[in-house]
């Protein structure tokens, strides 16, 4: 997890700085500029700025600047005209006067469409500007002007508030018109569809036809999706996130986000993640494949919309009026840059990778273009000593695919003092040191280029001498998230300059209302740096005083008070599951929920179900402490038929917790025809009837036809007749000759007895006598003394002629030679996967050896089982066998193809960035594999990174720090 710091005029990225200038013993001075409130990057600067308006009302907004292929397309020169700027020169390449002041505009088909505060849509082509259709525009009766038109298929598409317009792209003219029962909120294209997010869900439209494909009602506003593939994801305003078949708008998957309220627009994707930004500050990064959410990212300003994202680089814009850049990427620092802008921003960013330019407009009536760098070098702290010297930077790039990047220092004259090649996949923030002579050089300059790009330099100015460095000051810099969520694990770090003594420490941080927690320890010198991590646990919501405590050698050498900021959040995980889906009306069905406690530790919560026709129970749950997760079962019945909304409510008390709605979650029929009603006509069994609890009377049916059966089974084991005691004394005679002992099971060895007066003669009698030739041989002690049951004697010793209509069991399908056989093709192919899985274990292929081991005691127990006769439950496992025989192959297959194949410089890239930025790689987060092989991928990157000071502990690989 990504930490940010808790208090915003001193994040911990800056004071680590300010730190390590401090303890460096001969550091060189150089030029730095006033400490940021956050990380930034120099130079991001204004390069451009236009005033288009001298007044601007209070609340308006002007549409984002458009990027495209050859230009931004923009409001310019004036709130009443459309222009093409050029990004190179920021002049315009054409200018087109409009009427009113333009409010929306989208680009599809090699044109552009404006749509102003007065309903006209105008047409042009992007290229020149010429116009498309009529020069003074198309008025559009009942257009929504403040939703952002949709392109598809030669059709833009409009919100007309509860219904949509569709508008021919060449013409001008209106195709067709439809209506909604919500109100439109949000219009995207897609997969050849129109799809739209409305007050209470999402819609999808044909845009040559206009007519409606699917609808789906969640019970709560969209105004934030996107569509990949063909899937379309949507998140409510109560914070879940759907993910639903574009075709059939099937609800495919859901996830309940903890802090609800997404910022409008268009989600942006990067490969398989999907970036969910919250109006509190939140980036919630969701794996596509896996639809779980990843390491949140925690900002300090409140977003005002979706980002805008070039390659691995997201832009927001907040209101607070700062701009951020952040990776999309696993880096040491969640925000890139932050820029104030000195005013409040009034419409989206428009970013052009190629340029690097970043054009917005702001409330005082200003068009302006921002240098945003995508690659970008920073000197955190150098020093010079004999001549030499060594920087530590901060690298970051985030180009669009793979490739290397060349880091190079120069002096004053140009001279090239040092290279370096960095290669890069997916980019993000690299932390690297640079060493080199410098001998009489009075400047250094370091720049990053490569795959077309090149970042601004970073300077550093030497000095003749070294000033004299004050001495290394103790203090202690805490940086946590924003804010922390009940019952949700989070960490904060404790930075710590150590001006005390040296020797073994470790952090301990104690908060109101939170047990006591110490991080792991340590060993830190005099003047030495040092992070520790401390995980907790909140239990309650407010803000919460704490107080860190430093411990060295077990004596508390420093202690800092702090707070923290506690929220609540949705304590519904998931969507909840409701079966029966299809019942007749009237009948019952049950919802199955998981509840996690994120609202108080020890909290009760009341689970309820209702909805029009629904009649639901209520369930109370707990108390649970926070975080603690329960399943949850509650009963309801419905009325009608139809479709049924299902709404499931949390409460506290009086107090409503959180609530989901799931559309369409029953469909109700009508009884069948002919069904006769229950009687309502008083009887004799009437009253007693009326006053069984309707539970039990559901039940009655089921519980009387069990008193009959179980009176119909007395009754015949009543009149069943009994063996005869005189013959159950006689021992059983075997056939001459044969043991019959070794050859059958011990239960066909038992004696048979039949049964007492049987009516017919046949079979023969079951009481056999001994041949003349042998004398009769007693029966063993043991048999003589074992009585066994009653009834198992009557179920295992029947007349060896069954009668008639009765079924004997079927014979084995194989024969003991054919099973023996196969058990031992199983144990060879065994041995074939161990002994090539010994020789895959120096590549890193771990685990096989466990998995094999279990196999064969299996088949250990199958040969026994073959060897006593008892070949049904022998068959049984060594179908098991088969599949993981089976399963054991395909591990082995793709450890070749994927870990020793193409996929594995991604995967050790991904080990390498998370070890890089967090100290550990858990083998959860190895998404793009399949999970059986993610521990095999942590032991290859040991066995192929012995440099690295790497362990294994359970299912994660740390980086064991020096000294530890």
């Amino acid at each position: 997890m990504r930490l940010h710091p808790h208090t915003p005029l001193r994040p911990l990225l800056s004071l680590s700085l300010v730190v390590l200038l401090a303890i460096s013993t001969h550091a060189i001075s150089a030029k730095q500029p006033a400490a940021p409130s956050a990380p930034q990057y120099e130079p991001v600067s204004m390069v451009w700025n236009h005033t288009v308006s001298g007044y601007i009302p209070a609340g308006m907004r002007l549409p984002s600047p458009v990027a495209t292929s050859v230009g931004f397309v923009c409001v310019y020169p004036d709130l009443g005209s459309v222009s093409l700027v050029d990004p190179s020169t920021f002049s315009a390449s054409w200018t087109f006067r409009v009427e009113s002041t333009p409010t929306q505009i989208v680009v599809g088909g090699g044109s552009v469409y404006v749509l102003t505060e007065w309903g006209r849509m105008y047409g042009l082509k992007l290229l020149d500007g010429t116009v498309v259709f009529d020069s003074k525009g198309i008025e559009v009766e009942g257009v929504d002007v403040s939703i952002r038109p949709a392109y598809a298929s030669g059709v833009v598409a409009l919100s007309s508030g509860k219904g949509l317009i569709g508008l021919d792209g060449s013409t001008g003219k209106i195709k067709w018109r439809i209506k909604l029962p919500w109100r439109v909120t949000l219009a995207l294209s897609g997969g050849g569809r129109i799809v739209v997010g409305h007050s209470s869900g999402v819609a999808a439209v044909d845009p040559i036809s206009g007519a409606a494909l699917w609808n789906v009602t969640f019970g709560s506003p969209v105004r934030s999706a996107t569509i990949v593939g063909s899937s379309v994801f949507a998140v409510t305003d109560a914070g879940t996130l759907y993910e639903l078949d574009l075709a059939t708008g099937r609800t495919l998957r859901s996830l309940r986000l903890p802090t609800p309220d997404p910022a409008p627009g268009e989600i942006k994707a990067g490969p398989d993640i999907l970036y969910v930004v919250t109006k509190r500050g939140r980036i919630y990064p969701v794996g596509i494949r896996s639809f779980r959410r990843l390491d949140i990212i925690y900002l300090e300003q409140s977003p005002m919309a979706q980002p805008e994202m070039s390659n691995y680089l997201m832009l927001l814009w907040t209101v607070q009026g700062i701009l951020l850049g952040v990776p999309a990427v696993p880096s040491p620092v969640d925000v890139v840059f932050e820029y104030p802008v000195g005013a409040k921003f009034i419409s989206g960013v428009g970013f052009d990778s190629i340029s690097q330019v970043a054009m917005f407009y702001l409330s005082d009536g200003r068009l302006v273009a921002l240098s945003v760098p995508l690659y970008s070098v920073r000197v955190r702290n150098y020093q010079v000593r004999e001549g030499e010297l060594t920087a530590d930077l901060l690298v970051c790039a985030f180009p669009g695919g793979e490739g290397d990047l060349r880091l190079v220092a120069k002096d004053e004259l140009g001279r090239e003092l040092f290279s370096d090649t960095i290669s890069v996949y997916g980019g993000g923030c690299f932390l690297r040191t640079a060493s080199f002579e410098v001998e009489s050089s009075r400047e250094v300059k370091f720049l990053l280029s490569g795959m077309g790009l090149q970042s601004p330099p970073a300077s550093v100015e030497l000095a003749a001498e070294a000033p004299p460095q004050p001495p290394a000051r103790p203090g202690m810099a805490i940086g946590a998230p924003p804010s922390l969520v009940v019952g949700e694990r989070a960490e904060i770090s404790i930075s710590v300059t150590n001006g005390w003594r040296e020797g073994l420490a470790y952090v301990s941080v104690d908060c109101e209302g939170l047990d006591k927690v110490r991080s792991e320890e340590g060993y830190i010198a005099v003047g030495a740096s040092r992070t520790f991590a401390v995980e907790l646990l909140p239990k309650r919501s407010g803000d919460l005083p704490c107080k860190a405590a430093l411990v060295i050698e077990s004596e508390v050498v420093h202690e800092e008070e702090f707070s923290l900021k506690v929220e609540r959040g949705s304590v519904i995980e998931g969507a909840p599951e409701v079966s029966p889906q299809r019942i007749t009306e009237g009948g019952k069905f049950t919802v199955k929920l998981t509840l996690v406690n994120r609202y108080e530790d020890g909290a009760t919560f009341t689970v309820s179900v209702g909805g029009q026709g629904v009649v639901g129970e209520a369930t109370q749950v707990g108390p649970l402490a926070a975080g603690e997760e329960r399943q949850v079962s509650v009963a309801g019945r419905v009325t009608g038929t139809g479709n049924k909304d299902v709404t499931v409510t949390v409460s506290v008390g009086s107090t409503l917790v959180d609530s989901i709605t799931l559309p369409g979650a029953i469909t109700v029929v009508a009884p069948q025809a002919g069904t006769t009603p229950p009687p309502t006509t008083t009887g004799p069994g009437a009253g007693l009837l009326s006053r069984i609890p309707e539970p039990i009377l559901d039940y009655l049916p089921f519980l009387l036809a069990a008193v009959v059966a179980g009176a119909l089974g007395v009754m015949i084991f009543k009149r069943r007749p009994r063996p005869s005691p005189k013959l159950r004394r006689v021992p059983p005679s075997p056939r001459p000759g044969v043991d019959l002992r070794g050859e059958v099971p011990r239960r066909i060895f038992e004696e048979e007895i039949p049964p007492r007066g049987a009516p017919t003669p046949a079979p023969a009698p079951e009481v056999r006598e001994a041949p003349e030739a042998a004398p009769p041989r007693a029966a063993p002690e043991r048999e003589a003394m074992t009585v066994r049951p009653e009834r198992e004697v009557r179920a295992e010793e029947r007349p060896r002629a069954p009668p008639e209509g009765e079924v004997r069991p079927a014979a084995p399908a194989v024969s003991a030679e054919e099973f023996a056989s196969k058990i031992g093709m199983l144990k060879e192919s065994l041995q074939k996967i161990v002994a090539e899985a010994k020789e895959l274990e120096g590549e890193g292929l771990v685990g096989v050896d466990e998995r094999a081991a279990v196999v064969e005691r299996k088949l250990a127990r199958a040969e026994v089982l073959m060897d006593i006769g008892d070949l049904e439950e022998s068959q049984k496992i060594v179908r098991e066998v088969e599949e993981s025989v089976r399963a054991l192959e395909e591990t082995v297959r793709q450890f070749r193809e994927i870990l020793m194949g193409g996929v594995w410089p991604n995967v050790e890239k991904r080990i390498s960035t998370m070890l890089r930025v967090w100290g550990r790689a858990p083998a959860s987060m190895l998404t793009m594999i399949p999970s059986e092989l993610r521990m095999a991928a942590l032991a290859r990157f040991v066995k192929l990174h012995p440099e690295m000071r790497l362990e294994l502990r359970g299912d994660e690989l740390y980086t064991l720090e020096e000294g530890a």
